[in-house]
């Protein structure tokens, strides 16, 4: 692509001499620059990458509230002395403050230079924050809910077409799906002291089965998926199944999502919604 703006290739989680470990959170921001990698390959259909984009500041806004506001905690607290990796928390803020200078100006430039000349050229005027406030919603809503905010019709074969592409994007980075720190413990434990429990995705079947392997469910662990309902997040019907599949009044259920839309869904529902801050 001409003109196109590429994202360095260094990578930034490097062991401090003296220690064989990484920093948790360099290593976190390793991570996100390769979501950003993503959004400046032109090799991705072009809402995918915009998609990429919006997922990289999302992740970026919960680094800060999260791990950020951690360590300052630390040095609040006095306790500045070096952690596994080697580094303090003075330490570790400084290279995070250098690091991600130099990722902002890096999306700004994916951003400005390559994304939005794109979706002008495509007849598409989109903010970014349209699409972060969106994150979460299945991919269907997603992108019918972007479009209509852009005067842009979608016809089947488009729909059909962006189905195909999101599933075909999708099965080259299942591979890089880990679960969350404790959410196999969290299962088990819910199993043995008896408390139903089920998974309820907006993603379809095909995809959403590669993704829950990683947790190593059992056959007989209820799924819902999107296939099984008639509407998606932020409607309940995949809660309401989920409720119904179990057994229980969905009044008496307890939802735990990782974005506003699950918490939406829920409320609807008249579950409890809790949130996890997981990147969502």
């Amino acid at each position: 692509m001409e003109g196109a703006v590429s994202v360095p290739e260094t990578r930034i989680a490097t062991v401090p001499e003296g220690s064989r470990l990484l920093s948790r959170e360099l290593s976190w921001l390793a991570f996100n620059e390769r979501v950003l990698e993503e959004a400046a390959d032109p090799r991705w259909p072009l809402l995918e990458r915009v998609k990429f984009l919006a997922i990289f500041h999302s992740n970026l806004d919960e680094f800060f509230m999260i791990r950020v506001a951690g360590l300052h905690t630390l040095l609040e607290q006095g306790e500045d002395g070096p952690g596994p990796d080697g580094l303090t928390a003075r330490e570790q803020l400084d290279r995070i403050g250098s690091t991600v200078r130099r990722l902002v100006r890096s999306a700004s430039a994916v951003l400005s230079g390559e994304l939005l000349p794109a979706l002008e050229k495509a007849g598409i005027e989109l903010a970014v924050w349209r699409i972060h406030r969106r994150i979460g919603m299945s991919g269907g809503l997603f992108v019918n809910a972007l479009l209509r905010e852009t005067g842009r019709r979608v016809t089947a074969d488009d729909a059909a077409r962006l189905q195909r592409l999101h599933e075909e994007a999708y099965l080259r980075e299942v591979k890089q799906v880990r679960p969350l720190p404790g959410a196999h413990e969290l299962l088990a434990y819910l199993t043995e002291a008896g408390v139903p429990w089920a998974i309820a995705t907006s993603g379809r079947q095909k995809s959403a089965l590669l993704a829950l392997e990683v947790l190593k469910l059992g056959k007989d662990v209820p799924v819902i998926t999107r296939d099984q309902v008639s509407r998606a997040k932020p409607d309940p019907d995949l809660f309401l199944a989920a409720a119904a599949r179990l057994g229980v009044p969905i009044t008496e259920s307890v939802v735990v999502g990782d974005s506003v839309w699950d918490l939406l869904a829920a409320r609807r529902g008249r579950a409890l919604g809790v949130g996890l801050l997981s990147g969502g």
